[in-house]
């Protein structure tokens, strides 16, 4: 089990590049579903899809986009209303294009109004949530056999300060066993 996943080489500059959406993103099909699993905490689908002549066209917003606190319900006589919420709002004005056509796929930001970027970084958002190469490399690795914990402590295992860069830049830095216990569950 040691070395469950190799990071792409640049994958920290292109997660760098899929959050901030400065510039359009153009990658070939497969370099972007190489990347996405590494970038998807950041962004939720809005569920609108179009297909016009051979082009497919996703919209997605930022997952940090509510503007209402969230409170999970109590239920049940013994459990006691939450004082604090659990999750803050920052209503991130962010929404992202994805045009799949003709084996590439183009990312871009679409700026409405007078939203001009995240008001949160990238580390935030792996902190609210791990990206899914995670919680797929855990499941599978448990489906195998293997206790979580021992999954838990290869997967963060650092044997040196490239490995460490590599997982931050993968967006691991924030990864718990509690993560991927509830990823081995999910």
């Amino acid at each position: 089990m040691p070395g469950l996943h190799k990071y792409p080489s640049n994958i920290g500059a292109v997660r760098a590049r899929l959050f901030a959406l400065e510039e359009p993103v153009i990658l070939s099909v497969t370099e972007f579903e190489v990347c996405w699993p590494h970038v998807d905490n950041v962004w939720k689908s809005t569920g609108t899809v179009r297909v016009i002549e051979g082009c497919r066209t996703e919209y997605f917003c930022c997952r940090r986009a509510s503007k209402e606190d969230w409170m999970p319900q109590g239920g049940g006589k013994r459990v006691r209303k939450r004082q604090k919420p659990s999750h803050t709002a920052i209503g991130c004005p962010v929404t992202m294009r994805v045009v799949h056509h003709a084996g590439v796929v183009t990312v871009d930001r679409l700026r409405e109004g007078e939203a001009s970027g995240h008001v949160h970084t990238l580390d935030n958002s792996d902190c609210f949530k791990q990206p899914f190469v995670f919680c797929a490399l855990a499941a599978r690795e448990v489906a195998n056999d293997y206790a979580v914990a021992v999954v838990a402590r290869n997967l963060c295992e650092v044997n040196s300060s490239a490995d460490q860069r590599a997982l931050f830049a993968a967006g691991g830095r924030w990864l718990s066993l509690k993560d991927i216990h509830n990823a081995c569950t999910a």
